[in-house]
């Protein structure tokens, strides 16, 4: 019913706050809209570190969905550097 990809392969830094976002590709493969509380993703790093970001509410089309989610934790500069 779900399928989700990375639109890209790095985080964006925020601009006004500490923090960083994803761009996510989210198919949805039912034919009616689904509304949704949020989106949550989770990703795991060096020595088993875990990292959440999440959408907040967001509306389901059939189809490909860009959503993008967000963590309130700054990265360091190595961790950024790892990414790439």
């Amino acid at each position: 019913m779900f399928h989700i990809a990375l639109a890209s392969s790095s985080a964006q830094l925020l601009q006004s706050e500490d923090g960083s976002s994803i761009r996510l590709w989210l198919t949805y493969k039912a034919p009616a809209t689904l509304g949704v509380d949020d989106v949550r993703v989770c990703l795991r790093g060096p020595a088993q570190s875990t990292l959440w970001f999440s959408s907040g509410p967001q509306t389901l089309n059939e189809g490909i969905n860009e959503i993008v989610v967000t963590t309130f934790v700054s990265l360091s500069r190595d961790c950024q550097a790892a990414a790439n």
